[in-house]
């Protein structure tokens, strides 16, 4: 499934000069789960995931966190197959229930992977209408990250190719 980073308000999807965005390395591993091996049906996209964090402080019971102390994790996302283009957003403070600030990375499995996942799953339903059926378990899984940028500073965006297995269909 799809694993990220934390968010909070989000501009655009594409990366904009304003975020002063700069260019991971050659060879970084992407923030995600890659499978180059992935099967199933297409879908291509982009996505945008903003943080709002604070820094780690021992002294502070609620910041005593390895990495990150995440406020609040906006993503957004565009997914397109053949002719269909939806866009999905999702906002931690406005899941059911709301969630509260979280270390990043720190749970098992990490919020912030559970997150996007959620948000892929959710946008299934708008290509395959079997997903959306009562019992129907379709899974996604990134077959691959290209342009992954971040800001250092609370954004990052990529472009993503996800394979999604639906019951009782082929692939593509």
């Amino acid at each position: 499934m799809i694993a990220l980073l934390a968010a909070a308000s989000l501009l655009a999807v594409s990366p904009s000069a304003a975020w002063a965005e700069k260019n991971i390395p050659p060879g970084a591993p992407p923030p995600v789960p890659v499978n180059p091996n992935a099967v199933g049906k297409t879908l291509t996209g982009i996505l945008a995931v903003a943080y709002d964090f604070d820094e780690p402080n021992p002294d502070i019971p609620e910041r005593d966190c390895l990495i990150l102390v995440v406020r609040n994790l906006y993503a957004f996302m565009t997914l397109r197959r053949d002719d269909k283009v939806r866009s999905f957003s999702r906002d931690l403070t406005q899941t059911d229930p709301p969630s509260g600030p979280f270390c990043f990375g720190e749970s098992d499995p990490p919020v912030e992977v559970g997150f996007v996942s959620d948000l892929v799953q959710d946008a299934l339903p708008e290509f395959f209408r079997r997903c959306g059926q009562p019992g129907v378990i379709c899974t996604a899984e990134v077959r691959s990250v290209t342009n992954f940028q971040t800001t250092g500073k609370g954004l990052l965006t990529m472009d993503l190719i996800l394979k999604v297995q639906v019951p009782g269909e082929g692939n593509d």
